[in-house]
């Protein structure tokens, strides 16, 4: 059965009231990042988010960082295609150098 919204808080009242809000909850140690601003949730649908770990992977980066460096390349120069060239251009030469590397 599933509990309503109502109950849920109810129970968690309770446990406040009681002292045992920590009750059950496995302790985690974490880091906050200093300069971490903020973090944006976004939507992908299967298929864009199945590109954008095929190029992050291509690349050999993580997702967050290419998506990061995706955005803030088109802030920087909004209205430009230079710099996707450049960056298709610099994974070409990279791609080729690595082929060379194996000959």
């Amino acid at each position: 059965m599933t509990k309503t919204t109502q109950e849920l808080a109810r129970e968690w009242d309770d446990k406040i009231k009681a002292g045992r809000e920590g009750e059950g909850l496995t302790p985690v140690k974490g880091v906050i990042k200093a300069n971490a601003d903020s973090i944006y949730s976004m939507r992908f649908t299967r298929e864009e988010i199945a590109l954008l770990r095929s190029s992050a992977a291509a690349r050999g980066i993580k997702l967050s960082e290419f998506i990061r460096e995706a955005v803030m390349d088109a802030a920087r120069h909004e209205g430009s295609v230079e710099p996707t060239i450049v960056r298709r251009v610099q994974e070409q030469v990279k791609e080729l150098a690595e082929t060379v590397r194996r000959l």
